[in-house]
């Protein structure tokens, strides 16, 4: 609102500039209108009332100009974070397979397309309204001398919005074909600078290749782009023939009317600044429309998105208090674009208290089914029900409060051991000694201490005094975020993937000590560590083919009976080896 009331002045200030110009020049001239032409201190008085007017217009004028130009980069910084703080919104509010569907990715990308386009936006929008009411104040002027000219005006405009218009749609569509190739070539390009490819991309010398097919993806781009714009210079071309053509016929027509009496030399001379000021204050409105115009398209893209994800975002569940028994039943469920289903009529009980393992090759739906009991996956049919309650009617926030998790994929987060630890429930205010009690259950503590800053040593070499840690220590900070949210239900993924045999034996024992009031859920490819749970689940193509305890499933000499045994002579064959 500021900035448009900047603009409002800047235009009476631009239009009064003009008419003080016009007095100025009839008072030099001695023109009709105003005082004749005598002494110098006569014409200094004639003078002086047109140029104070015109300084002061000219003093407003360039005063809203760099108020304007001051208030743009906080307009921007504020449109960039309300555009990105919705994106962020709608991706909380996705269903987590909607990541796994690389349609949601393309809407995503347009969608953060239109959160880029804020200094495009607010430039837009700055230009049109300045555009607007400078056109205003000089049409004001016009009309003062000529009102026919107006229609030179509309003439100028027209083709100049065609033209921007037309523009900024081809570049639209040119953006959203490219989409998908913009974001893999992304992709190639994050391989090369991300820490965490980049031991690989060099062990095997990928760069080379990898740069030739992201550069492979931007020619065929720069193509396209090329030819798009030789089509937008051929007609930018014609309407800037089209807009000389009618400021020349303008002009004629002021000449016109002066040799015919009906205007003065004085008004003549500013008819012709302003038609001459109009022609480029409508360039930048045509221009200012284009920008807005194509970046609309971006932002309905935007708009699109936030809509869509609103009308499948599920209405708020009821209140969940305590996890009780937990039982799938009948659970299925496909991945998007799949033909195979990653679970295929899982049926499964967890009673409070107990320790349930679930078992099997890669592949089998061990980490489908554990999102799917945590409520980050929807099953396609089938129910999941804690303690007789529908999980897909429970608020979803106060769930995942009782949920401790940790996948093999477990985060890696460029903060201070301490915040490391402590983001494990962002409810409580950490203190000192509960984050060194999680850090000690799991054997966390001891390499700490060890850090430059104990707890507040900074973690991820990115960063000024940063420290990276080895595979088993980041591991066990994420056990330690698991153990400080003390949630009931308990979630372990391959936790233990990164340690040793005889380290693994010493953690879980302390988990289990850890966690014998909770409900704990395991999987783990290692039977040493799984054959203490209470339960073992054998999973098989995404089916349940086996349940029952270590002894129980050892003595029917099954499939579970035959993966320990096999993991078992490794063991051995790797010990008599070494």
């Amino acid at each position: 609102m500021a900035v448009v009331s900047l603009f409002v002045v800047a235009a009476a200030a631009q239009a009064g500039m003009l008419l003080a110009l016009k007095v100025v020049l009839e008072a030099a001239a001695g023109q009709p209108g105003s005082a004749q032409a005598g002494s110098v201190g006569q014409a200094l008085d004639q003078l002086l009332p047109g140029l104070a007017l015109l300084g002061a217009a000219l003093a407003v004028l360039a005063t809203t100009q760099l108020c304007v130009a001051a208030g743009r980069p906080l307009l921007i910084e504020r449109t960039t974070w309300f555009v990105f703080e919705r994106v962020l919104d709608v991706a909380r509010d996705a269903d987590l397979r909607s990541f796994d569907d690389p349609e949601f990715h393309d809407r995503l990308n347009r969608a953060q397309n239109a959160g880029g386009r804020p200094l495009v936006i607010v430039q837009g929008l700055l230009g049109i309204l300045g555009a607007v009411t400078a056109l205003a104040g000089l049409v004001a002027v016009v009309m003062a001398l000529q009102p026919l000219l107006i229609v030179s005006v509309i003439l100028l405009l027209v083709p100049l919005l065609a033209v921007q218009r037309a523009t900024s749609r081809s570049y639209h569509r040119f953006a959203t074909g490219f989409n998908q190739a913009e974001r893999f070539r992304y992709y190639l390009r994050s391989l090369l600078i991300n820490r965490s490819a980049l031991a690989e991309v060099r062990a095997y010398d990928l760069e080379p290749h990898l740069r030739e097919r992201g550069n492979a993806v931007f020619d065929r781009r720069v193509t396209a782009l090329r030819r798009l714009t030789r089509t937008a210079v051929a007609r930018s071309a014609l309407g800037g023939v089209l807009l000389a053509i009618c400021v020349v016929a303008s002009l004629a027509v002021l000449f016109g009317l002066v040799a015919a009496g009906q205007l003065s030399y004085a008004g003549t001379a500013v008819g012709a600044v302003a038609v001459v000021q109009i022609a480029g204050v409508l360039n930048t409105l045509a221009l200012g429309f284009g920008q807005l115009h194509e970046s609309s398209l971006f932002v309905e893209d935007y708009r699109t998105f936030v809509r869509a994800a609103r009308q499948t975002q599920p209405p708020a569940g009821q209140p969940v208090h305590r996890v009780g028994r937990i039982e799938l039943k009948s659970v299925r469920f496909s991945y998007p674009r799949t033909t195979r289903p990653a679970l295929d009529g899982v049926d499964l009980i967890i009673e409070p208290g107990q320790v349930v393992a679930l078992v099997g090759a890669n592949g089998s739906g061990k980490t489908t089914l554990a999102k799917i009991l945590c409520g980050l996956y929807r099953p396609d049919s089938g129910e999941v029900t804690w303690d007789g309650a529908d999980l897909t009617g429970l608020d979803e926030t106060r769930t995942r409060r009782m949920i401790s998790v940790m996948f093999q994929d477990y985060g890696r987060y460029l903060f201070t051991v301490a915040e490391n630890i402590s983001i494990g429930d962002t409810s409580r205010t950490p203190d000192d000694d509960s984050v060194r009690s999680a850090a000690r259950r799991a054997g966390a503590h001891e390499f700490v201490l060890a850090l430059p800053d104990k707890y507040d040593t900074q973690l991820g070499t990115v960063f000024d005094g940063g420290v990276e840690l080895s595979v088993g220590q980041w591991q066990r900070l994420a056990l330690a975020r698991v153990l400080f949210r003390d949630a009931p239900l308990v979630v372990l993924d391959e936790p233990t993937a990164a340690l040793d045999p005889q380290a693994e034996r010493r953690f879980f024992d302390d988990i289990v000590r850890s966690t014998q009031d909770k409900t704990t859920l395991l999987i783990s490819h290692r039977f040493s560590t799984v054959r203490a749970a209470d339960v073992i689940y054998v999973l098989d193509g995404g089916q349940v083919v086996e349940v029952g305890s270590h002894d129980q499933l050892m003595r029917e000499q099954g499939l579970y009976c035959r993966m320990y045994t096999d993991q078992a002579q490794a063991y051995q064959w790797a010990e008599n080896s070494g």
